[in-house]
C-alpha cells in the first residue's frame, strides 16, 4: 500500500489530508445526529399535548425538562409565549439553532466530494505529462512495458480520489437525509403544540 501510495506522486499527499478530514467529519457528524441528537419520547410528547389542551402549562414544562432530545427547546420556546405569533417566531428560531448545529460542518464533506475527484485527475495528468516527456526525450523508441508501467501509475491518483469521494458523498447524503427528517419531525410537532395551545386559548374566551 505505501509503494503504491509513493508512486502515486505528490497529489496523494493532499488526498490523503482530505481523506483524514473526511474520516474524522463523518465519525464527529454521526455521533452528533443519531447519538447526540436523542430522538423525542413520543410518549412524553402525547402527554405535554394532553396537559396542553386541558391548559395545564406548568405541568407540561416539567415533562418537557425532563425530556433529552432534540426537540425540548424548541417545545420550551413555544410553551413560554401566550401569542400564536410569538409561538411561531420562538419555534422557528429555537428550530433554526437546532438545525444550524446539525448541519456544521457538512459543507466540508460536500467540498471534500467534489474536489478530491479532480485532485486525483490532476494527479492523472501530471503523470501522465512526465510519461509522454519520457517518450519524448527517447525518440519514438519507447518501451511499451515502460509506458504501460507510466500509465498504469499515473491513474493512481484517479482511483486514490475516487476512493475518497465516494465515501464522502454517501455519507453526505446519508446526513442531510436524516438532519431533514429531523427538520419535519420537528415541524410537525412544533405546529400541533402550537394548534393545540391557541385551541384551548380559543375555547378559553368563548367560555368567557
Amino acid at each position: 500500500m505505501m509503494e503504491l501510495f509513493e508512486k502515486g506522486g505528490f497529489m496523494m499527499y493532499p488526498i490523503l489530508l482530505c481523506s483524514v478530514i473526511s474520516f474524522a467529519v463523518i465519525i464527529e457528524r454521526f455521533y452528533v445526529v443519531f447519538w447526540k441528537t436523542p430522538r423525542p419520547d413520543q410518549t412524553k410528547i402525547d402527554e405535554v399535548f394532553r396537559l396542553s389542551e386541558a391548559g395545564k402549562i406548568t405541568e407540561a414544562l416539567k415533562i418537557i425538562g425532563s425530556e433529552q432530545s432534540s426537540f425540548k427547546k424548541i417545545l420550551l420556546a413555544i410553551l413560554s409565549v401566550e401569542n400564536e405569533v410569538h409561538q411561531e417566531k420562538a419555534a422557528i428560531m429555537a428550530g433554526d439553532e437546532l438545525l444550524f448545529q446539525l448541519r456544521t460542518r457538512l459543507s466540508i464533506l460536500s467540498a471534500i466530494g467534489a474536489v478530491v475527484p479532480l485532485m486525483g485527475l490532476l494527479g492523472t495528468v501530471f503523470g501522465m505529462i512526465e510519461v509522454f516527456s519520457k517518450v519524448s526525450d527517447m525518440q519514438g523508441a519507447a518501451d511499451p512495458g515502460l509506458l504501460a508501467g507510466g500509465i498504469w501509475t499515473a491513474l493512481l491518483t484517479t482511483a486514490a480520489g475516487m476512493s475518497v469521494a465516494i465515501p464522502t458523498v454517501l455519507a453526505y447524503h446519508y446526513l442531510n437525509r436524516n438532519i431533514a427528517m429531523i427538520a419535519h419531525h420537528m415541524q410537525s410537532t412544533g405546529n400541533s403544540l402550537i394548534a393545540i395551545l391557541n385551541h384551548h386559548s380559543r375555547n378559553r374566551m368563548d367560555a368567557r
